[in-house]
């Protein structure tokens, strides 16, 4: 290219500068002046309508969570008491429980002492009324008991293999007499209103060897816990004959044929869930082993 076309091209160029300047300062100028005020109100609208789903999407996953984790305590708790009581009334023994044969002996024997009047008539008949202590064998004892409108039951049995590890590393091994019954509950006031609530159940599990032991013995390994305290109610009935008994004492024979287990366990928020289980008893029972 030749000096004079390289000059024509430089003076073009040159030309052109001032306006590409002048257009970039109109540009600059432009944005200056910002958004106007219905681009802003839409933008803030989109943003609080963004805002108000993703808080509502938040607070209902965390609500949901709230009652899963609710349900499934409540299942766990039920799970657990059923379980446990379902396993030890199925390795009950045939075992009279101590506290029970010895409060009817000691009832017997006043009772024949007073009647005693020397000969050796009636003492013969002292004797034969000493000799039926076994009349007074209680294998199971189930009590019906009420609190206001719920079911308060409880329940004491031999068991074998069912003994928990006290705080010095002792077990209480081999035949175990254990008891089921609930504490607490009744109406409380709070407020200071005529309003009222209901408060739950703990439901306590006590065990202590069973059989022939000392009695400082028995009361030094007698270990007592709760399993819960969101147990509503409780209720315990016992088959005889095709017929369900609200309680099982010392006049009933030996063991029932079937425990059936009624269980209400609520949570936080007050809602129940009742659970029901029946534990047959018809199969020979353990006995204890011969020394």
């Amino acid at each position: 290219m030749s000096q004079a076309g390289q000059k024509k091209i430089a003076s073009l160029l040159w030309a052109r500068l001032p306006l590409s300047n002048a257009y970039q300062k109109s540009r600059l100028a432009d944005r200056e002046h910002g958004f106007t005020l219905a681009e802003v109100a839409i933008v803030s609208v989109l943003l609080a309508l963004l805002a108000s789903l993703i808080y509502g999407s938040i607070t209902g996953i965390m609500r949901t969570k709230k009652v899963l984790d609710e349900q499934r305590t409540v299942l766990s708790t039920a799970q657990y008491v059923m379980s446990r009581m379902t396993r030890e009334l199925a390795n009950r023994v045939e075992e009279p429980l101590s506290s029970e044969k010895e409060s009817a002996r000691a009832s017997s024997a006043s009772e024949s002492g007073g009647e005693q009047s020397g000969d050796g008539e009636e003492g013969g008949e002292a004797e034969q009324a000493a000799d039926q202590d076994e009349e007074f064998d209680v294998y199971l004892l189930g009590i019906n008991r009420r609190d206001g409108d719920r079911d308060a039951d409880s329940i004491r049995f031999v068991s074998s293999g069912g003994g928990q590890v006290v705080f010095q590393g002792a077990q209480n091994i081999g035949l175990v007499e254990i008891s089921y019954e609930l504490l607490g509950g009744s109406t409380s006031m709070h407020d200071g209103n005529d309003s009222s609530r209901r408060t739950g159940f703990t439901l306590v599990r006590a065990e202590r060897p069973a059989g022939k032991v000392d009695e400082k013995v028995r009361a030094a390994r007698t270990i007592r816990f709760p399993m819960s305290e969101r147990i509503e109610s409780l209720n315990l009935r016992y088959r005889k004959r095709s017929k369900w008994l609200e309680e099982w004492s010392e006049k009933e024979e030996g063991l029932p044929e079937a425990v059936e287990i009624s269980l209400t366990v609520s949570d936080d928020s007050g809602s129940s869930s009742n659970f029901r289980t029946a534990v047959p008893l018809t199969r020979e029972p353990k006995r204890r082993a011969e020394n």
